[in-house]
Protein backbone atom coordinates (compact mmCIF):
# COMPACT_ATOMS: atom_id res chain seq x y z
CA UNK A 1 0.00 0.00 0.00
CA UNK A 2 0.71 3.72 -0.52
CA UNK A 3 2.13 6.01 2.73
CA UNK A 4 0.37 8.67 3.03
CA UNK A 5 1.86 11.61 4.20
CA UNK A 6 -1.80 13.09 6.32
CA UNK A 7 -4.47 12.11 7.75
CA UNK A 8 -7.56 14.53 7.66
CA UNK A 9 -7.67 16.04 11.28
CA UNK A 10 -11.70 16.76 10.88
CA UNK A 11 -12.33 12.72 10.41
CA UNK A 12 -10.28 12.43 14.02
CA UNK A 13 -12.27 15.24 15.73
CA UNK A 14 -15.46 13.98 14.53
CA UNK A 15 -14.81 10.63 15.85
CA UNK A 16 -12.61 9.90 18.43
CA UNK A 17 -14.50 10.80 20.94
CA UNK A 18 -17.39 7.84 20.20
CA UNK A 19 -17.35 4.09 19.51
CA UNK A 20 -14.61 2.65 19.67
CA UNK A 21 -12.66 -1.06 20.51
CA UNK A 22 -9.63 -0.73 22.86
CA UNK A 23 -6.92 -3.87 22.15
CA UNK A 24 -3.68 -5.02 24.88
CA UNK A 25 -2.04 -4.89 21.43
CA UNK A 26 0.96 -4.85 19.32
CA UNK A 27 1.53 -2.36 16.11
CA UNK A 28 1.92 -5.49 13.76
CA UNK A 29 -0.61 -7.31 14.45
CA UNK A 30 -3.23 -4.59 14.91
CA UNK A 31 -1.95 -3.00 12.25
CA UNK A 32 -2.62 -6.11 9.98
CA UNK A 33 -6.02 -6.65 10.93
CA UNK A 34 -6.68 -3.22 10.06
CA UNK A 35 -5.10 -3.75 6.97
CA UNK A 36 -7.49 -6.59 6.53
CA UNK A 37 -11.03 -5.57 7.64
CA UNK A 38 -10.20 -2.11 5.14
CA UNK A 39 -7.90 -2.95 2.15
CA UNK A 40 -8.57 -6.69 1.73
CA UNK A 41 -12.61 -6.71 2.26
CA UNK A 42 -12.70 -3.48 0.24
CA UNK A 43 -11.41 -5.77 -2.80
CA UNK A 44 -13.98 -8.85 -1.86
CA UNK A 45 -17.13 -7.23 -1.36
CA UNK A 46 -19.38 -4.55 -3.41
CA UNK A 47 -19.35 -2.11 -0.35
CA UNK A 48 -16.27 -1.26 2.35
CA UNK A 49 -15.41 0.69 4.78
CA UNK A 50 -13.78 4.31 3.86
CA UNK A 51 -10.86 3.95 6.86
CA UNK A 52 -9.90 2.87 10.59
CA UNK A 53 -7.18 4.61 12.71
CA UNK A 54 -5.80 3.81 16.09
CA UNK A 55 -4.06 5.09 19.01
CA UNK A 56 -1.17 2.72 20.84
CA UNK A 57 0.33 3.40 23.68
CA UNK A 58 2.25 1.61 26.74
CA UNK A 59 0.98 -1.73 24.31
CA UNK A 60 -2.64 -0.49 24.68
CA UNK A 61 -4.99 0.61 21.28
CA UNK A 62 -7.58 2.68 20.65
CA UNK A 63 -9.29 1.47 17.31
CA UNK A 64 -11.73 3.42 15.63
CA UNK A 65 -13.59 2.46 12.13
CA UNK A 66 -15.33 4.46 10.00
CA UNK A 67 -19.29 4.96 11.47
CA UNK A 68 -20.39 5.94 7.86
CA UNK A 69 -18.68 3.10 6.30
CA UNK A 70 -20.46 0.91 8.75
CA UNK A 71 -24.23 2.60 7.87
CA UNK A 72 -23.22 1.98 4.18
CA UNK A 73 -22.15 -1.76 4.59
CA UNK A 74 -25.31 -2.90 6.55
CA UNK A 75 -27.74 -1.09 4.40
CA UNK A 76 -26.49 -3.12 1.57
CA UNK A 77 -26.61 -6.33 3.30
CA UNK A 78 -29.85 -5.61 5.13
CA UNK A 79 -30.93 -5.17 0.99
CA UNK A 80 -29.91 -8.31 -0.19
CA UNK A 81 -30.66 -10.06 2.85
CA UNK A 82 -34.19 -8.77 2.05
CA UNK A 83 -34.29 -10.39 -1.26
CA UNK A 84 -32.85 -13.33 0.09
CA UNK A 85 -30.33 -14.68 3.02
CA UNK A 86 -28.81 -17.07 0.03
CA UNK A 87 -26.89 -13.75 -1.07
CA UNK A 88 -25.00 -13.11 2.30
CA UNK A 89 -24.13 -16.68 2.59
CA UNK A 90 -22.72 -17.06 -0.47
CA UNK A 91 -19.92 -15.25 0.67
CA UNK A 92 -19.74 -16.85 3.34
CA UNK A 93 -19.55 -19.94 1.86
CA UNK A 94 -16.57 -18.78 -0.55
CA UNK A 95 -14.80 -17.81 2.69
CA UNK A 96 -15.05 -20.83 4.03
CA UNK A 97 -12.45 -22.54 1.12
CA UNK A 98 -10.02 -19.63 2.48
CA UNK A 99 -10.70 -20.58 5.86
CA UNK A 100 -9.63 -23.83 5.53
CA UNK A 101 -6.72 -23.68 3.48
CA UNK A 102 -5.40 -21.08 5.69
CA UNK A 103 -5.65 -23.73 8.78
CA UNK A 104 -4.07 -25.85 6.84
CA UNK A 105 -1.01 -23.26 5.76
CA UNK A 106 -0.92 -22.77 9.79
CA UNK A 107 -0.64 -26.12 10.73
CA UNK A 108 2.45 -26.41 7.59
CA UNK A 109 3.99 -23.33 9.38
CA UNK A 110 4.06 -24.94 12.58
CA UNK A 111 6.55 -27.54 11.75
CA UNK A 112 9.06 -24.88 9.12
CA UNK A 113 12.33 -24.39 10.70
CA UNK A 114 12.89 -20.84 9.32
CA UNK A 115 15.89 -20.62 10.22
CA UNK A 116 17.07 -23.20 7.73
CA UNK A 117 15.95 -20.19 4.75
CA UNK A 118 18.16 -17.63 2.84
CA UNK A 119 16.32 -13.97 3.30
CA UNK A 120 14.90 -14.14 0.16
CA UNK A 121 12.97 -17.14 0.90
CA UNK A 122 12.03 -16.04 4.39
CA UNK A 123 10.31 -12.83 3.04
CA UNK A 124 8.48 -14.88 0.26
CA UNK A 125 6.70 -17.22 3.05
CA UNK A 126 6.07 -14.44 5.35
CA UNK A 127 4.55 -12.36 2.40
CA UNK A 128 2.47 -15.45 1.37
CA UNK A 129 1.17 -15.96 4.89
CA UNK A 130 0.89 -11.86 5.74
CA UNK A 131 -1.65 -11.74 1.94
CA UNK A 132 -3.54 -15.13 3.78
CA UNK A 133 -3.94 -13.61 6.65
CA UNK A 134 -5.36 -10.12 5.06
CA UNK A 135 -7.65 -11.82 2.95
CA UNK A 136 -8.88 -14.73 5.59
CA UNK A 137 -9.94 -11.48 7.13
CA UNK A 138 -11.33 -9.76 4.41
CA UNK A 139 -15.10 -10.17 4.03
CA UNK A 140 -15.57 -11.83 7.16
CA UNK A 141 -15.07 -8.24 8.58
CA UNK A 142 -18.58 -7.02 6.80
CA UNK A 143 -19.75 -8.89 10.33
CA UNK A 144 -18.49 -5.15 11.79
CA UNK A 145 -21.60 -3.47 10.46
CA UNK A 146 -23.88 -4.91 12.76
CA UNK A 147 -22.11 -3.50 15.65
CA UNK A 148 -24.34 -0.82 17.60
CA UNK A 149 -23.59 2.29 19.29
CA UNK A 150 -25.73 4.37 22.61
CA UNK A 151 -28.50 2.95 24.69
CA UNK A 152 -30.10 1.24 21.83
CA UNK A 153 -28.90 -2.20 19.46
CA UNK A 154 -30.62 -1.55 15.95
CA UNK A 155 -31.15 -5.36 15.42
CA UNK A 156 -33.01 -5.49 18.43
CA UNK A 157 -35.13 -2.25 17.23
CA UNK A 158 -35.51 -3.50 13.85
CA UNK A 159 -37.60 -7.02 14.87
CA UNK A 160 -38.98 -5.30 17.90
CA UNK A 161 -40.82 -2.84 15.46
CA UNK A 162 -41.70 -5.94 13.21
CA UNK A 163 -43.44 -7.85 16.10
CA UNK A 164 -44.57 -4.81 18.09
CA UNK A 165 -48.39 -4.79 16.64
CA UNK A 166 -48.98 -8.49 17.35
CA UNK A 167 -47.22 -8.71 20.81
CA UNK A 168 -46.74 -6.45 24.15
CA UNK A 169 -43.32 -5.67 25.49
CA UNK A 170 -42.36 -7.95 27.71
CA UNK A 171 -43.48 -10.84 25.10
CA UNK A 172 -41.34 -9.14 22.35
CA UNK A 173 -38.63 -8.62 24.36
CA UNK A 174 -38.48 -12.34 25.15
CA UNK A 175 -39.33 -13.40 21.50
CA UNK A 176 -35.90 -11.25 20.36
CA UNK A 177 -33.43 -12.73 22.76
CA UNK A 178 -34.52 -16.41 21.94
CA UNK A 179 -34.20 -15.00 18.05
CA UNK A 180 -30.57 -13.58 18.64
CA UNK A 181 -29.57 -16.25 21.13
CA UNK A 182 -26.76 -18.25 19.66
CA UNK A 183 -27.12 -22.18 18.38
CA UNK A 184 -23.44 -22.35 18.20
CA UNK A 185 -21.11 -22.61 21.22
CA UNK A 186 -18.33 -19.34 20.66
CA UNK A 187 -14.31 -21.23 19.98
CA UNK A 188 -13.80 -21.10 23.86
CA UNK A 189 -16.51 -22.65 24.88
CA UNK A 190 -16.07 -25.37 22.24
CA UNK A 191 -12.93 -25.83 23.11
CA UNK A 192 -14.09 -26.27 27.22
CA UNK A 193 -16.75 -29.04 25.99
CA UNK A 194 -14.14 -31.06 23.62
CA UNK A 195 -11.86 -31.02 26.87
CA UNK A 196 -14.93 -32.38 28.94
CA UNK A 197 -15.12 -35.54 26.24
CA UNK A 198 -11.60 -35.90 25.92
CA UNK A 199 -11.55 -35.99 29.86
CA UNK A 200 -14.99 -38.70 29.76
CA UNK A 201 -12.38 -40.64 27.09
CA UNK A 202 -9.38 -41.27 29.84
CA UNK A 203 -11.74 -41.26 32.35
CA UNK A 204 -13.19 -44.89 31.05
CA UNK A 205 -9.73 -46.03 30.38
CA UNK A 206 -8.01 -45.17 33.86
CA UNK A 207 -11.37 -44.39 36.28
CA UNK A 208 -10.13 -41.66 38.46
CA UNK A 209 -6.69 -43.01 39.15
CA UNK A 210 -4.92 -41.17 36.54
CA UNK A 211 -0.98 -41.61 35.89
CA UNK A 212 1.24 -39.42 35.29
CA UNK A 213 1.98 -37.83 31.60
CA UNK A 214 5.01 -39.85 30.95
CA UNK A 215 3.00 -42.78 32.21
CA UNK A 216 0.14 -42.38 29.68
CA UNK A 217 -1.00 -45.24 26.99
CA UNK A 218 0.19 -44.22 23.43
CA UNK A 219 -3.51 -43.80 22.69
CA UNK A 220 -4.12 -41.06 25.06
CA UNK A 221 -1.13 -39.19 24.15
CA UNK A 222 -2.61 -39.34 20.48
CA UNK A 223 -5.94 -37.88 22.06
CA UNK A 224 -4.34 -35.40 23.90
CA UNK A 225 -2.29 -34.04 20.76
CA UNK A 226 -4.99 -34.20 18.74
CA UNK A 227 -7.06 -31.72 21.29
CA UNK A 228 -3.48 -29.69 21.26
CA UNK A 229 -3.21 -29.61 17.09
CA UNK A 230 -6.99 -28.13 17.29
CA UNK A 231 -6.54 -25.76 19.87
CA UNK A 232 -2.80 -24.61 20.56
CA UNK A 233 -3.66 -21.28 20.00
CA UNK A 234 -6.23 -20.78 22.64
CA UNK A 235 -4.18 -18.64 25.29
CA UNK A 236 -3.33 -15.84 22.34
CA UNK A 237 -4.63 -12.82 21.72
CA UNK A 238 -3.62 -9.68 20.00
CA UNK A 239 -0.74 -8.69 22.52
CA UNK A 240 0.26 -12.25 24.42
CA UNK A 241 1.42 -15.63 22.58
CA UNK A 242 0.76 -18.71 24.40
CA UNK A 243 0.92 -21.69 23.51
CA UNK A 244 -1.49 -24.25 24.38
CA UNK A 245 0.38 -27.82 24.58
CA UNK A 246 -0.41 -31.34 25.99
CA UNK A 247 0.86 -30.77 29.40
CA UNK A 248 -1.28 -28.15 30.29
CA UNK A 249 -3.98 -29.80 28.50
CA UNK A 250 -3.66 -33.39 30.71
CA UNK A 251 -3.55 -31.10 33.52
CA UNK A 252 -6.61 -29.23 32.86
CA UNK A 253 -8.07 -32.93 32.07
CA UNK A 254 -7.03 -33.84 35.55
CA UNK A 255 -9.17 -31.37 37.18
CA UNK A 256 -11.77 -32.05 35.57
CA UNK A 257 -11.72 -35.76 36.66
CA UNK A 258 -11.20 -34.91 39.94
CA UNK A 259 -14.22 -32.52 40.28
CA UNK A 260 -16.84 -34.96 38.81
CA UNK A 261 -14.50 -37.85 40.92
CA UNK A 262 -16.70 -40.55 39.49
CA UNK A 263 -17.29 -41.99 35.36
CA UNK A 264 -20.76 -41.75 35.92
CA UNK A 265 -20.80 -38.51 37.04
CA UNK A 266 -18.77 -37.29 34.42
CA UNK A 267 -20.83 -39.31 31.33
CA UNK A 268 -24.11 -36.59 33.00
CA UNK A 269 -22.15 -34.01 32.36
CA UNK A 270 -21.53 -34.48 28.66
CA UNK A 271 -24.84 -35.71 28.00
CA UNK A 272 -26.34 -32.49 29.62
CA UNK A 273 -23.90 -30.31 27.40
CA UNK A 274 -25.15 -32.19 24.68
CA UNK A 275 -28.88 -31.91 25.68
CA UNK A 276 -28.46 -28.15 26.26
CA UNK A 277 -26.64 -27.48 23.05
CA UNK A 278 -29.87 -29.06 21.02
CA UNK A 279 -32.22 -27.61 23.22
CA UNK A 280 -30.55 -24.06 22.56
CA UNK A 281 -31.31 -25.10 18.84
CA UNK A 282 -35.24 -26.23 19.31
CA UNK A 283 -35.87 -23.52 21.18
CA UNK A 284 -34.86 -21.24 18.68
CA UNK A 285 -37.10 -23.14 15.77
CA UNK A 286 -40.16 -22.77 18.31
CA UNK A 287 -39.83 -19.30 18.26
CA UNK A 288 -39.07 -18.39 14.37
CA UNK A 289 -42.74 -21.00 14.53
CA UNK A 290 -44.16 -19.26 17.16
CA UNK A 291 -44.36 -16.49 15.46
CA UNK A 292 -46.06 -14.41 11.84
CA UNK A 293 -42.73 -12.78 10.93
CA UNK A 294 -42.34 -11.06 7.39
CA UNK A 295 -40.23 -13.12 5.17
CA UNK A 296 -37.57 -10.10 4.94
CA UNK A 297 -37.09 -10.53 8.87
CA UNK A 298 -36.39 -13.58 8.65
CA UNK A 299 -34.28 -13.46 6.60
CA UNK A 300 -32.28 -10.42 7.99
CA UNK A 301 -32.37 -12.80 11.71
CA UNK A 302 -30.39 -15.26 9.81
CA UNK A 303 -27.85 -13.48 8.67
CA UNK A 304 -27.31 -11.82 12.05
CA UNK A 305 -27.13 -15.47 13.17
CA UNK A 306 -24.24 -16.53 10.51
CA UNK A 307 -22.72 -13.13 11.71
CA UNK A 308 -22.23 -14.44 15.33
CA UNK A 309 -20.79 -18.16 14.24
CA UNK A 310 -18.70 -15.98 11.21
CA UNK A 311 -17.12 -13.21 13.39
CA UNK A 312 -16.65 -15.94 16.15
CA UNK A 313 -14.74 -18.22 13.72
CA UNK A 314 -12.60 -14.83 12.30
CA UNK A 315 -11.19 -13.80 15.60
CA UNK A 316 -10.24 -17.40 16.16
CA UNK A 317 -8.35 -17.16 12.73
CA UNK A 318 -6.68 -13.42 14.30
CA UNK A 319 -5.28 -15.92 17.51
CA UNK A 320 -3.72 -18.64 15.25
CA UNK A 321 -2.37 -15.90 13.11
CA UNK A 322 -0.73 -14.70 16.11
CA UNK A 323 1.43 -17.62 16.68
CA UNK A 324 2.44 -17.39 13.38
CA UNK A 325 3.24 -13.75 13.22
CA UNK A 326 5.36 -14.24 17.18
CA UNK A 327 7.16 -16.89 14.70
CA UNK A 328 8.42 -15.04 11.82
CA UNK A 329 9.03 -11.63 13.69
CA UNK A 330 11.34 -13.69 16.44
CA UNK A 331 13.18 -15.40 13.43
CA UNK A 332 13.44 -11.40 11.95
CA UNK A 333 14.89 -10.30 14.97
CA UNK A 334 17.44 -13.22 15.42
CA UNK A 335 18.25 -12.09 11.54
CA UNK A 336 18.71 -8.55 11.77
CA UNK A 337 20.28 -8.29 15.45
CA UNK A 338 17.12 -6.24 16.61
CA UNK A 339 14.77 -7.51 19.87
CA UNK A 340 11.97 -9.30 19.32
CA UNK A 341 10.18 -6.46 21.16
CA UNK A 342 11.31 -4.14 18.16
CA UNK A 343 10.03 -6.20 15.61
CA UNK A 344 6.32 -5.73 17.01
CA UNK A 345 6.79 -2.08 16.26
CA UNK A 346 7.18 -2.25 12.28
CA UNK A 347 3.93 -3.08 9.81
CA UNK A 348 4.85 -5.38 7.40
CA UNK A 349 5.59 -3.12 4.47
CA UNK A 350 8.81 -2.24 6.43
CA UNK A 351 9.78 -5.98 6.59
CA UNK A 352 12.27 -5.76 3.03
CA UNK A 353 13.69 -2.82 4.34
CA UNK A 354 14.72 -4.12 7.62
CA UNK A 355 16.39 -7.53 5.80
CA UNK A 356 17.67 -5.36 3.98
CA UNK A 357 19.41 -2.95 6.51
CA UNK A 358 18.39 -0.24 4.85
CA UNK A 359 16.85 1.53 7.79
CA UNK A 360 17.80 2.09 11.48
CA UNK A 361 15.04 1.22 13.18
CA UNK A 362 15.78 1.83 16.79
CA UNK A 363 14.90 5.35 16.71
CA UNK A 364 11.49 4.40 14.84
CA UNK A 365 10.86 1.77 17.28
CA UNK A 366 11.39 4.05 20.41
CA UNK A 367 9.00 6.94 19.31
CA UNK A 368 6.56 4.30 18.51
CA UNK A 369 7.02 2.76 21.73
CA UNK A 370 6.26 6.09 23.49
CA UNK A 371 2.63 6.82 21.50
CA UNK A 372 1.84 6.46 17.78
CA UNK A 373 -1.09 7.35 15.49
CA UNK A 374 -1.68 5.23 12.57
CA UNK A 375 -4.73 4.92 10.30
CA UNK A 376 -5.90 2.96 7.22
CA UNK A 377 -7.35 3.42 3.97
CA UNK A 378 -8.18 0.61 1.38
CA UNK A 379 -5.24 1.40 -0.87
CA UNK A 380 -3.12 3.65 1.70
CA UNK A 381 -1.94 3.88 4.95
CA UNK A 382 -0.48 6.79 7.76
CA UNK A 383 1.90 6.55 10.62
CA UNK A 384 3.06 8.81 12.99
CA UNK A 385 4.70 8.48 16.13
CA UNK A 386 6.17 10.01 19.45
CA UNK A 387 5.57 13.98 19.72
CA UNK A 388 5.04 13.72 16.24
CA UNK A 389 2.01 12.17 16.87
CA UNK A 390 0.64 14.60 19.44
CA UNK A 391 -1.72 16.37 16.21
CA UNK A 392 -3.94 13.51 16.29
CA UNK A 393 -3.65 12.55 20.43
CA UNK A 394 -5.10 15.72 21.07
CA UNK A 395 -8.46 14.52 20.00
CA UNK A 396 -8.89 11.36 21.71
CA UNK A 397 -11.70 11.87 24.19
CA UNK A 398 -11.64 9.22 26.87
CA UNK A 399 -15.12 9.67 29.05
CA UNK A 400 -17.38 11.66 30.41
CA UNK A 401 -16.15 14.47 32.78
CA UNK A 402 -19.27 14.65 34.92
CA UNK A 403 -19.34 12.92 37.63
CA UNK A 404 -21.01 8.86 37.42
CA UNK A 405 -24.46 8.75 38.54
CA UNK A 406 -26.56 6.20 36.07
CA UNK A 407 -25.72 5.14 32.57
CA UNK A 408 -28.08 3.39 29.71
CA UNK A 409 -26.81 0.94 27.63
CA UNK A 410 -28.03 -1.51 25.43
CA UNK A 411 -29.50 -5.19 27.23
CA UNK A 412 -27.75 -8.15 26.45
CA UNK A 413 -28.69 -10.69 28.61
CA UNK A 414 -31.11 -9.98 31.38
CA UNK A 415 -30.25 -9.93 35.41
CA UNK A 416 -29.80 -8.30 38.73
CA UNK A 417 -26.68 -8.05 39.90
CA UNK A 418 -24.98 -5.94 42.50
CA UNK A 419 -21.35 -5.68 42.95
CA UNK A 420 -17.87 -4.19 43.50
CA UNK A 421 -16.86 -2.75 39.95
CA UNK A 422 -13.03 -4.45 38.85
CA UNK A 423 -12.18 -2.30 35.05
CA UNK A 424 -10.00 -4.44 33.24
CA UNK A 425 -8.19 -3.06 30.00
CA UNK A 426 -5.34 -4.97 29.53
CA UNK A 427 -5.22 -9.44 29.93
CA UNK A 428 -2.25 -8.90 32.71
CA UNK A 429 -4.87 -7.26 34.90
CA UNK A 430 -7.17 -10.54 34.76
CA UNK A 431 -5.28 -12.14 37.56
CA UNK A 432 -6.31 -9.10 40.07
CA UNK A 433 -10.41 -10.26 39.37
CA UNK A 434 -12.41 -11.96 42.04
CA UNK A 435 -15.66 -13.83 42.14
CA UNK A 436 -18.86 -11.55 42.43
CA UNK A 437 -16.65 -8.57 41.06
CA UNK A 438 -18.24 -6.89 38.26
CA UNK A 439 -16.56 -7.28 35.26
CA UNK A 440 -16.56 -3.59 32.93
CA UNK A 441 -13.99 -3.31 30.17
CA UNK A 442 -14.27 -2.03 26.44
CA UNK A 443 -14.98 -5.02 24.86
CA UNK A 444 -14.40 -8.98 25.89
CA UNK A 445 -12.32 -11.74 23.69
CA UNK A 446 -12.27 -15.08 24.55
CA UNK A 447 -9.13 -14.69 27.27
CA UNK A 448 -12.10 -13.09 28.95
CA UNK A 449 -14.04 -15.80 29.13
CA UNK A 450 -12.44 -17.49 32.42
CA UNK A 451 -13.34 -14.03 34.33
CA UNK A 452 -16.53 -13.73 33.02
CA UNK A 453 -17.80 -16.86 34.98
CA UNK A 454 -16.44 -15.69 37.86
CA UNK A 455 -18.48 -11.84 37.40
CA UNK A 456 -21.56 -10.48 39.02
CA UNK A 457 -22.30 -8.69 35.45
CA UNK A 458 -20.57 -7.56 32.33
CA UNK A 459 -20.56 -4.05 31.57
CA UNK A 460 -19.12 -3.14 28.11
CA UNK A 461 -18.37 -0.14 26.20
CA UNK A 462 -18.56 -2.19 22.87
CA UNK A 463 -21.94 -2.40 21.29
CA UNK A 464 -23.89 -5.12 18.80
CA UNK A 465 -26.24 -8.05 20.17
CA UNK A 466 -23.86 -10.23 17.75
CA UNK A 467 -20.44 -8.94 20.30
CA UNK A 468 -18.41 -11.76 22.10
CA UNK A 469 -20.06 -10.23 25.34
CA UNK A 470 -23.65 -10.32 24.45
CA UNK A 471 -22.99 -13.79 22.98
CA UNK A 472 -21.02 -15.32 26.17
CA UNK A 473 -22.97 -13.15 28.57
CA UNK A 474 -25.95 -15.32 27.08
CA UNK A 475 -23.99 -18.96 26.74
CA UNK A 476 -23.10 -17.94 30.90
CA UNK A 477 -26.64 -16.58 31.83
CA UNK A 478 -24.70 -13.67 33.12
CA UNK A 479 -26.14 -9.92 33.58
CA UNK A 480 -24.89 -8.16 30.73
CA UNK A 481 -25.08 -4.37 29.44
CA UNK A 482 -23.35 -3.06 26.31
CA UNK A 483 -22.69 0.43 24.50
CA UNK A 484 -22.25 1.80 27.69
CA UNK A 485 -20.06 4.52 25.83
CA UNK A 486 -17.05 5.73 28.33
CA UNK A 487 -18.00 3.20 31.32
CA UNK A 488 -14.44 2.50 31.33
CA UNK A 489 -13.28 5.79 32.62
CA UNK A 490 -16.55 6.85 34.52
CA UNK A 491 -16.16 3.93 37.13
CA UNK A 492 -12.79 2.98 39.26
CA UNK A 493 -12.17 -0.24 40.65
CA UNK A 494 -13.97 -0.44 44.04
CA UNK A 495 -16.82 1.19 43.16
CA UNK A 496 -20.04 -0.40 44.45
CA UNK A 497 -22.86 -0.24 41.55
CA UNK A 498 -26.12 -1.79 40.99
CA UNK A 499 -26.57 -3.49 37.65
CA UNK A 500 -30.55 -3.59 36.21
CA UNK A 501 -30.17 -5.97 32.87
CA UNK A 502 -33.51 -5.98 32.72
CA UNK A 503 -33.96 -2.19 32.22
CA UNK A 504 -30.16 -1.46 30.62
CA UNK A 505 -29.09 0.71 33.84
CA UNK A 506 -25.94 1.36 35.69
CA UNK A 507 -26.41 3.16 39.25
CA UNK A 508 -24.03 3.84 41.93
CA UNK A 509 -25.19 1.90 44.87
CA UNK A 510 -26.64 3.64 48.01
Amino acid sequence: MRKLKNFPINIVKRISGHYNKAFHAKLFTLFASSESEIAALARAFPKHYDYCFCFITDDQGQWFLDQAGIERVRKYILRQAAVSPKRIFHYYQRWLKDWARYQKINRGLAELKLTRLNDEDFYIKFKEYYELYLKVGGVAYICDAFMSTGETDWLQEFIKKAVAKTYNNQKVDNLVSELLSPVHLSFVLEEEFELLQVAHQICRRYSTRLPELVKLSPAVVSLLKKHEQKFYWMRNNYYNVEYYGVSEIYRRVRVIIKKYRSLPSLSAAVQQKKQHIQEQKIKRALAIRSINLPTKIKNIISVANLFSKWKDTRKSGVYMGMSVFDKFLGELARRTGYSKKDTTFIIFDEVADLLAGRRDFKKIAKERKEKLFFAVKPDSYFIFSGGKSNRYWRYLSHAPTAKFRQMKGVVACKGIAQGRVRVIRKTGEMESFKVGEILVTNNTTPEFVPIMKKAAAILTEQGGITSHAAVISRELNKPCIIGLHGITAALHNGDKINVDADQGLVKIAK
